[in-house]
C-alpha cells in the first residue's frame, strides 16, 4: 500500500441495507470497498468531485457531486488530518470549518476539565489550610492569648472609662450569659472605653472591650447581652488567633512553631497591629451570631436584642463615620445587612418565642 494510502472504517447503503467496508483514500482518489456484501462493493470518487458534509454526532459523510444518492459515512475524524485534505485546497476548505468546530468542542471540553479539577483542588487546598490554621491554633496556649491582648491593649487609641458603678452593669450582664457558656479556658474581662461610636471588640484571652457609644445606643440590656453573646463566641472560637495566622501565613508560621515555639510566640505577638486592623471573615461572623444565638436562648434571655443593636448601628451614622476616627482599628465587623437579615430568620424559624428571663 502506497505510504500516503491510509484505511478508514466506514459504511454506506445499498438496496436499503447497511454495507460495511472501508475507504482507502490516497492522491489517486477517494474509494470505498466493502467487507460484508457479496459481490463486492466498489465506489470511487475523484478527489475533485469529493463533496465532505459533518453529521451529528460526530460522523462524516462524503458524497460525489455528480452522483450524490451514492453517500458513504465514517465516524473517524482521523481522516482529516490525512495529506488530502491538509493539501488539496478544494478539501482543505471543506474540512476547516468542521476542524474548527472539533477543535472549539475539544476545548471546551478540555476548559471544563480544567475548572473541575481546579475547584477540587481550591477545595482540598482550603480544606487543608483551613486544618492547618485550626491545628496551629489548638497548640497555642491560653496564656500566649492573654499576652497578645495585653500587647493588643497597650497600643490602643482609646481610653478606658474608669467607673466601677458601669463596669459593674456591664459585668451583671455578661453574668447571666457567661454561667450558661460551654466549657471553655477563659476568664472573661470586660473594659469600657471613652468613644461616641458604638462598636465592641473581643481579643483573644477573654478580654472584651465595650464603647460608651454602644452603651448609650442600647435601649434593653437584651441589646448589650446579644453584642457581648457575639463577642464572647469569637473568644471561644479563638476567631482572633485563626484571622492572625491567616494573615500571617500557615505554612510561615507552621514553620516557625516547628522550629521553635519562642519564635513562634514573636511571629504572633507581631501581629498585634495586624489582629487591631484586620476584620473577621463572612464565615467567622456567621459563626458567632450562630454561637451567640445558642448562648443567649441557653440563658434564657431574648436573643433579638443581638439584631435589634445591629439595626441600631446600621441605621446610625455614627458608626459610618468610624474610620475616620482613631478607634478605626476597632472596626472588627460592621454591623451589615446580611448579618441582621439572618438573625431574623433565626427568629423566624425559632419555636421558642416568649418566656425569656428580664434582664435588670
Amino acid at each position: 500500500m502506497n505510504p500516503v494510502e491510509r484505511l478508514f472504517s466506514a459504511w454506506t447503503f445499498c438496496e436499503g441495507s447497511v454495507v460495511s467496508g472501508n475507504i482507502i483514500l490516497s492522491q489517486r482518489g477517494f474509494v470505498f470497498e466493502s467487507v460484508s456484501n457479496d459481490p463486492p462493493l466498489h465506489l470511487e470518487i475523484p478527489l475533485n468531485r469529493l463533496q465532505l458534509q459533518e453529521e451529528e454526532p460526530d460522523g462524516l459523510r462524503f458524497t460525489d457531486v455528480q452522483d450524490p444518492e451514492w453517500e458513504v459515512f465514517t465516524g473517524d475524524r482521523a481522516i482529516l488530518d490525512h495529506p488530502v485534505f491538509t493539501q488539496r485546497s478544494n478539501l482543505r476548505m471543506q474540512a476547516r470549518p468542521i476542524q474548527q468546530r472539533r477543535e472549539g468542542t475539544r476545548s471546551l471540553k478540555l476548559a471544563i476539565i480544567f475548572l473541575v479539577a481546579f475547584g477540587l483542588i481550591a477545595v482540598v487546598a482550603t480544606f487543608l489550610t483551613r486544618w492547618t490554621v485550626q491545628f496551629l491554633v489548638s497548640q497555642i496556649p491560653v496564656s500566649w492569648e492573654l499576652r497578645l491582648a495585653s500587647k493588643v491593649m497597650e497600643e490602643l487609641p482609646a481610653k478606658a472609662v474608669d467607673d466601677p458603678k458601669l463596669t459593674a452593669s456591664l459585668q451583671s450582664i455578661a453574668d447571666h450569659l457567661i454561667e450558661h457558656l460551654p466549657r471553655n479556658p477563659y476568664r472573661f474581662r470586660f473594659r469600657i472605653l471613652k468613644s461616641a461610636q458604638p462598636n465592641a471588640f473581643a481579643l483573644p484571652g477573654g478580654t472584651v472591650m465595650v464603647t460608651t457609644g454602644l452603651l448609650d445606643l442600647a435601649d434593653r440590656p437584651e441589646e448589650v447581652a446579644g453584642v457581648l453573646a457575639h463577642e464572647m463566641a469569637h473568644v471561644i472560637q479563638r476567631h482572633g488567633l485563626q484571622q492572625l495566622i491567616t494573615g500571617v501565613g500557615p505554612y510561615y508560621v507552621l514553620k516557625l512553631f516547628v522550629g521553635s515555639r519562642s519564635g513562634f510566640m514573636s511571629a504572633v505577638a507581631g501581629g498585634s497591629q495586624m489582629l487591631m486592623q484586620q476584620s473577621f471573615s463572612r464565615e467567622h461572623e456567621r459563626e458567632a451570631d450562630d454561637k451567640a444565638w445558642k448562648y443567649l436562648t441557653k440563658a434564657n434571655i431574648d436573643p433579638r436584642g443581638l439584631a435589634s443593636s445591629l439595626r441600631k448601628m446600621w441605621a446610625t451614622d455614627r458608626f459610618g463615620s468610624l474610620e475616620e476616627t482613631p478607634l478605626k482599628v476597632l472596626s472588627s465587623h460592621p454591623p451589615t445587612r446580611e448579618r441582621i437579615d439572618h438573625l431574623e430568620s433565626l427568629w423566624k424559624n425559632s419555636r421558642r418565642k416568649s418566656g425569656f428571663q428580664e434582664i435588670r
